[in-house]
């Protein structure tokens, strides 16, 4: 077996085992991918309103580059809905 390819991204660096090319994960996988990827690391990833959410947004961007997700449509606010069942629209505010 040959080495495996070390690949730069977003200033660090995977395996080549570790980065997805080519596959796709669906919305549930990818929600519990990034959920299990921050919780299984050493670094802390603090998320609250009280906090800089640049860190958070930082991570969620890289986990989306690595697992070759696509990016978030213009209008990706007006399609979530939050566990409380409140709608974030920008601009806006939260809807019911």
């Amino acid at each position: 077996m040959g080495e495996e390819m070390i690949i730069l991204m977003k200033g660090l660096l995977f395996k080549e085992s570790e980065v997805v090319m080519g596959k796709h994960l669906n919305p549930s996988e990818a929600v519990y991918g990034f959920a299990g990827w921050l919780t299984g690391r050493k670094e802390k990833t603090v998320m609250s309103s009280g906090d800089d959410a640049a860190v958070v947004a930082d991570r969620v961007a890289l986990f989306c580059e690595v697992n070759n997700l696509p990016d978030v449509s213009e209008d990706w606010a007006n399609n979530l809905i939050h566990p409380s069942g409140e709608v974030a629209v920008p601009g806006i505010g939260i809807n019911k």
